[in-house]
């Protein structure tokens, strides 16, 4: 998880790194997929393979990004050789004016993860921030992780959400333990400009933790880390990307 300052300066290297989007390989099939946060060689169709999420675009017209994850199949070296799989997630931007995207986040495999994957979850109502979620995983294992960003293309930095900050906000606000736990995914903005996750309690307390949230539910999260505050059961979160080439739901 992060380190407990909640703004973090990354990829200071990829600042000035102008990629196009990277030549087809052509012994690794590709594909559009709406959801690119859990991709596997071991998923149906298995094998070596590159998926990229649909271009979101910022509610300015200024940005548009999409999520890209290649994953590699191979046989692990060892005694007897089995299946293994690596993933490389990237996030590509352009700007208006621009036809070529630019790669501006790249995760790839480590030892002890070598799974990861990208969501985009939505663009601020004035377009200059992107909501993003990480996700990353050792394959067979329960080693798992995820973590919220918040990319301002702007400045060409992310911040990332302390979840050990938000953790003792919810632990606060519920009167829970001190060392609960809580499951929170991103969903999106307020008309403010805050950021909407969804908290849920955790599923194994055993190997967690007390849960800091009893039920699901949206909260809010102001993105400095001061607070934490529920929202009502009825509240409608607002999408404020536009899906290139869908038109909008009203």
């Amino acid at each position: 998880m992060p380190a407990a300052d909640t703004i973090h300066i990354l990829l200071a290297s990829l600042m000035t790194l102008q990629t196009s989007l990277p030549p087809h390989d052509a012994s690794t099939s590709e594909e559009t997929l709406a959801s690119t946060e859990y991709v596997s060689c071991f998923h149906e169709p298995q094998g070596s393979r590159r998926v990229r999420s649909p271009v979101l675009v910022s509610p300015n017209g200024f940005y548009r990004a999409y999520v890209e994850v290649e994953v590699v199949s191979f046989l692990e070296e060892t005694d007897v050789p089995v299946p293994a799989c690596t993933n490389t997630s990237k996030l590509f931007l352009s700007e208006k004016g621009q036809e070529d995207f630019r790669l501006v986040y790249l995760e790839e495999p480590k030892k002890w993860s070598g799974g990861n994957g990208l969501r985009l979850a939505d663009w601020s109502p004035d377009g200059d921030e992107l909501l993003i979620e990480l996700f990353v995983w050792q394959y067979e294992s329960d080693v798992f992780g995820k973590d919220i960003l918040v990319y301002l293309p702007r400045h060409g930095i992310f911040r990332v959400l302390d979840y050990r900050w938000y953790q003792r906000r919810f632990q606060t606000f519920t009167g829970a333990p001190p060392d609960c736990s809580v499951e929170i995914s991103a969903i999106g903005f307020s008309p403010e400009g805050d950021i909407v996750v969804k908290a849920q309690p955790e599923i194994d307390e055993e190997m967690y933790g007390t849960s800091c949230v009893q039920e699901e539910g949206l909260w809010l999260l102001d993105p400095y880390g001061k607070t934490a505050t529920p929202l009502p059961p009825d509240y409608k979160v607002k999408q404020y990307g536009k899906i290139e080439g869908h038109e909008p739901e009203e």
